[in-house]
This record gives structure tokens, sequence and C-alpha cells, in this order.
């Protein structure tokens, strides 16, 4: 999801120091490639820490988890701009507990947690109001497994993408979030593509899937529209020592960037703003290596 620290428009991103001696937590507030200001947030301590992103009162949130402490320990630190509000504990959740994605699933306009419950394969959701939840359940997945999270129709509001083998199936929550109604794509995702992540290409409001080849570094586009994939597209091919660490617009001029990471370079990162399918330019971020991770 964005990050924004400001009303400037752009996203910015989260770097964390996955340490058991600094822990230190830095937000990059971002102009394209440019990096205008490091900050750190605060420290945190330990190498378990999951961090991830999510909105759930109207800023920029941090939600940590810690699986090995005291049975799941799970906290949102509520942000205003780079300064801590308030700290929040939520519910223990052990190991079967597995977080998928974060998003708005019910139109709120605030993000909710996404779990999978391993031994019952159930997805349990965490409707997210600040410091408050309300919690729901899922009937059992099967053979399904969530592959990301997206505005697909336009509605502003966030549908699970998931993957039955090459078929894909998005579930959307129905009205008054009881469940979750479910719709087959007219499309297939070969075993060696992944989706890498989701953001509106062609600027028509609707986030579109973006999928990488783990053989050969090749990359494509479903463009969606009002639920369904309209058409098919190769983007420029990158090299497989690179992941798609994000997709965000960065300069704030409603166009996406990709950011790639490569960990083999010693955390070297590169954005490609993208017009469509075409990469119109190409610039080199601060490296940074080490233990240091971007939070999702």
């Amino acid at each position: 999801m964005p990050v924004r620290a400001d009303v400037d428009g752009r996203a910015d991103t989260v770097w964390r120091n996955a340490s058991n001696v600094r822990g230190w937590n830095f937000l990059w507030t971002m102009n394209g490639e440019e990096v205008l200001l490091s900050r750190p947030i605060n420290v945190v301590q330990g190498e378990d820490w999951q961090l991830n992103l999510g909105d759930f009162d109207g800023e920029t949130d941090l939600f940590w988890r810690n699986p090995d402490l005291l049975g799941g320990y799970n906290r949102v630190f509520l942000m205003d701009g780079f300064n801590i509000t308030s700290r929040p504990v939520h519910a223990r959740l052990n190991k079967e507990f597995e977080l998928q994605v974060i998003g708005d699933l019910n139109g709120d306009e605030k993000d909710d947690i996404v779990w999978r419950k391993t031994d019952t394969n159930q997805l349990a959701v965490w409707f997210m109001d600040g410091a408050s939840k309300v919690s729901r359940w899922s009937n059992a997945l099967g053979n399904l497994v969530i592959e990301g999270i997206g505005d697909f129709n336009g509605d502003r509001v966030k549908e699970l993408l998931l993957r039955n083998g090459q078929s894909l199936k998005v579930w959307s929550l129905t009205e008054g979030a009881s469940n979750f109604e479910e719709t087959a794509l007219d499309a297939f995702a070969p075993s060696d593509w992944i989706l890498a992540g989701t953001g509106d290409l062609d600027g028509d409001g609707t986030e579109d899937l973006i999928w990488r080849n783990i053989q050969d570094g090749r990359n494509s586009v479903y463009y969606m529209e009002e639920g369904v994939v309209r058409e098919q597209k190769l983007l420029p091919q990158v090299g497989t020592a690179w992941s798609l660490a994000k997709v965000e617009d960065f300069n704030g001029d409603g166009k996406v960037y990709f950011l790639w990471r490569n960990e083999t370079l010693g955390g070297r990162n590169i954005v490609h703003l993208m017009d469509g399918t075409n990469r119109i330019a190409a610039g080199v971020v601060k490296t940074v290596g080490g233990i240091w991770f971007m939070a999702d």
C-alpha cells in the first residue's frame, strides 16, 4: 500500500534494520528516485519482528507481529506522519496464523488484515478501525491460495486474488461483510509466473495484475476492467536477481513507478517510471544493504 508521511501525493517507503542490537526503523520521503528526507521513526530490537504497513485510521500505520513472542504478539503503531500517536496491542495469534494481505475490503476507507489459519485452511479477517477491530471467518479455501489484493473493478474497495494451479479467482466481500463472493477470471497464470504486484498502469482507476516469470525475468500485465481481464501485454524484461519491491507513484504525477531491489548486489534499488507498458524513465535509488528490508 502507499506510504504517505504528508499530503504531497507521493508514496514514501519504510525501512527496517532487523537486528537484535539496532532495530532501527526509518521513513524515506520520495520524489521519483530521489530520497528527499530519511528520518528515524523509532527502535524495535529483534530479528523476529515482521513489519507491514496499513491505513487503519486515515493515516499510514505500522503493523508489528512477532509469532515467537508471548504466543504470537501483534501490535499497531498508529502514526501521524513520522510520529507515533498510539500503540494498541491486539489479540495474540499463534504460528498457525499467517498474515496474507492488508487492504480495505469493506469500503470504510480503513485497511483490514487478512490471515490464513493453516490447520483449518480458513481466512480470518480483522476489520480494523484504529485501535479496535471486528473479526470474521471465511469458508475453507480448499486448493486456493491468496496471490494478492487490489481494486480490480474501480469501486475503491479491495478484492482478493486467489489461485488454484493456473486458474484465477476474485473474492469480493458481500454487503454486510458476511461472506465472500467468488468470480472466476477468464485468464490463466502459468506455473512459472507469480503475481509480483498490482497497480493502475493505464490510469483507468482500476488496479492491474503485474506478473513476473521467475525463470527468465519476463514481466507482463493483465489489464483489469470491471473485475475482468481486458487485455494481456508484455512489460520490459528485468533479470531474475531483481525483485519487484513496490508499485507506487513516487513523484505524484499519477503514473506508476516500479521499484526493483537486488539483494545479491549489496541491496541496490532502481526505479522504472511506467507509462502503460512502456518504461519511459529509469533512475538509481540509494543502496540499502545488510540486514535492512523494506516494509510491505
